[in-house]
């Protein structure tokens, strides 16, 4: 039986200075600049080739698409991102016997992933893909051009998504330590989403005015891993939803022996019914003066933002 569920990975969307001194006006701020950013992509102008020893390929991001809600508050957005083989490098047939050459395509067949951006929450749902997925490229190429065009737009930063780890991968392992001897991550600056455990930590950020924090802890007679309302404890919760970049290194005593783990890096996943669920969305979207259709898509995207709350609790919550 073909399988028939949307299966995706979420990652945290952050905005990351892209120099060190700047001005407050020059900063991302508010969604209406996020939205604007990505609303561009969708140009031709943006594609990016990437040129390997035998293949040639061409990203490109397409098919924008909006729901504002009521109240167009709690905005969502979606695109997709797409991968075309537009030559290859191989032998070729000829008449007169097998050469050297190269085919190039000039409509050739795209795999594509859907992206979509809760920006209520910042979090964003990448469709998995292997074809995509299965490398990190996917996620440079969309830094690259969304980078590109905030500068193009006079911005000192850009977005970034950063994989939301489960709970086992950080805050879990956090606690199994028996003694924990170094723990160390680079943090950024939480927006929208703070928890009890990292309100403090927020504060002390934001007053010293702070966008990002590398935290390298040690000690060898054992870090605080069981109270929650500590430093360590804040630092490895603000990672565990997204606030970070890249991974976290835990070192220490565990199951009686000494292990260093790196860790963070993978996005947590989840699925949902209906495989083609954000194609359904983006076509009754285009009908946005028929109520009963924008109401269909309001019940797709609800069933998508159940499960993502599922899976990543509101902090505030």
């Amino acid at each position: 039986m073909k399988e028939d569920n949307f299966k995706f990975s979420l990652y945290r969307l952050n905005i990351v200075d892209t120099v060190i001194d700047v001005a407050e006006a020059d900063r991302l701020k508010g969604d209406y600049e996020i939205i604007q950013i990505i609303k561009q992509a969708v140009s031709p102008g943006f594609d990016i080739t990437k040129h390997g020893d035998i293949h040639t390929y061409k990203w490109s991001i397409r098919d924008y698409w909006i729901y504002e809600g009521k109240n167009k508050t709690a905005k969502t957005i979606g695109i997709k991102l797409a991968k075309s083989l537009i030559e290859q490098t191989g032998e070729i047939v000829t008449d007169e016997g097998i050469i050297p050459g190269k085919s190039t395509y000039e409509e050739s067949i795209a795999n594509y992933i859907n992206i979509v951006f809760l920006l209520k929450r910042h979090i964003v749902v990448v469709e998995n893909n292997s074809n995509i997925t299965s490398s990190n490229t996917w996620n440079a190429i969309f830094t690259t051009i969304t980078s590109k065009i905030a500068k193009l737009n006079k911005y000192e930063s850009s977005i970034c998504l950063e994989p939301i780890p489960s709970k086992e991968e950080v805050v879990d392992l956090f606690k199994s330590f028996d003694k924990l001897t170094r723990l160390k991550v680079n943090l950024r600056l939480p927006n929208p989403e703070l928890s009890r455990y990292t309100q403090n930590l927020y504060d002390e950020l934001s007053k010293g005015g702070i966008k990002e924090y590398l935290q390298d802890m040690k000690n060898s007679s054992g870090i605080n891993n069981i109270d929650e309302d500590t430093l360590p404890y804040a630092t490895v919760s603000m990672a565990q939803q997204g606030y970070k970049d890249g991974e976290v290194e835990m070192r220490g005593i565990k199951d009686g022996k000494y292990e260093e783990i790196k860790t963070a890096e993978t996005a947590i996943t989840g699925m949902v019914s209906g495989k083609k669920i954000i194609e359904q969305i983006r076509i009754l979207l285009r009908f946005s003066n028929d109520l009963a259709r924008t109401e269909d898509a309001k019940k797709l995207l609800n069933s998508l933002s159940k499960e993502v709350d599922r899976l990543v609790p509101n902090a505030e919550e």
